[in-house]
């Protein structure tokens, strides 16, 4: 049964020494509609940082997969919605999880799009609040939940259940990819209308920045050696032909099939 004055909880990851949340906390913190709790982001700018934070996490499959290092600021990334995805899977309804430059479009939406989709499901669900690719219904006044066949972009806005929090704790304890997203069997969803915008004009990301920026593309002679298998066959620690594949070619090909899928379906560039 749908219950309309249930409280939503929700983990905003909050940077130090930053004043990016308080457009949520004006927005969110006198909403007798939410439980807001605030947790502090995992700042690291070097490997030590990492140890003096006593974050327990492995390099080697990430950096063989990708092709570049993990870096610390990625790793404590991770840490941060970890810790927050912990809060979420203790909660019996599930809940929210923020990044602190999340920017909600329309409140009244945000609550009931977020209530509806978490009494709806009680299994391996994520509802991603940005756009896919950023991609959404410009003209409709109709909410349509749409369940997508590859991960999201970035976990800036999200709602899970408690046993799809528990699925991604799981895949990244210790710490051994990104935030956004751990291989698991979750089922993602997007809503048709944009809910969550991701940051203001003037928002820098504290992950990636001009120097080391892991949102790069690959180089076209990694490509091509990673497309050909080379360095699977040639490689020297543990990981399965399978998941091996489903990286280099599946998850991009899922990926840019759902773009087409969504652009099909009368998705266009968000504003």
């Amino acid at each position: 049964m749908i219950m309309l004055n249930e409280k939503l909880q929700v983990v905003v990851i909050r940077t130090p020494y930053s004043k990016r949340y308080l457009q949520i906390d004006a927005l969110l913190g006198s909403d007798s509609r939410f439980e807001l709790k605030y947790i502090e982001a995992s700042m690291a700018r070097t490997y030590q940082d990492i140890i003096d934070l006593k974050i327990a996490y492995s390099t080697e499959i990430f950096e063989f997969l990708n092709g570049r290092r993990f870096t610390p600021a990625e790793i404590g990334c991770a840490d941060s919605h970890n810790r927050a995805r912990e809060i979420i899977k203790q909660h019996s309804l599930g809940g929210i999880i923020l990044e602190d430059d999340a920017r909600i479009v329309n409140i009244d939406n945000f609550y009931k799009i977020v209530l509806d989709f978490l009494q709806s499901k009680n299994d391996y669900s994520i509802l991603n609040l940005t756009p896919y690719s950023n991609l959404s219904k410009r003209y409709t006044d109709k909410v349509k939940i749409l369940r997508i066949y590859s991960a999201p972009d970035l976990a800036v806005s999200y709602a899970l259940t408690p046993k799809a929090a528990g699925l991604l704790l799981d895949a990244n304890q210790p710490i051994n990819t990104v935030a956004d997203w751990p291989l698991t069997k979750c089922n993602f969803y997007i809503p048709n209308l944009q809910v969550v915008v991701h940051g203001d004009p003037d928002t820098n990301s504290f992950i990636a920045n001009d120097q080391d920026n892991f949102r790069e593309k690959y180089s076209t002679i990694f490509k091509i050696i990673q497309f050909l298998c080379i360095p699977y066959f040639t490689r020297k620690i543990p990981i399965k032909f399978k998941d091996y594949i489903n990286f280099v070619y599946l998850r991009r090909i899922v990926w840019n099939s759902e773009k087409i899928r969504l652009k099909v379906l009368g998705y266009k560039k968000a504003s």
